[in-house]
């Protein structure tokens, strides 16, 4: 009975851990993929701001100057 109930503890701890572990892990994974999403956008936001200056030279470039 008492080594029953040994085994019971033993593998509800290794169940709490592998959960804990598992839930550490996928914050770190939900850290990294917000992390990822910044670099994202603010990467296309740049190169739409480059593209936009671009264009806007170009207009500014044909117009005459007065």
């Amino acid at each position: 009975m008492q080594i029953r109930d040994e085994i019971r503890k033993n593998v509800k701890k290794t169940s709490k851990d592998r959960k804990k572990a598992i839930s550490e892990k996928a914050n770190v994974l939900t850290i990294h993929r917000h992390r990822l999403n910044l670099i994202v956008n603010e990467t296309s936001s740049l190169l739409w701001n480059t593209s936009n200056l671009r264009c806007r030279h170009q207009v500014f470039a044909g117009t005459p100057q007065t």
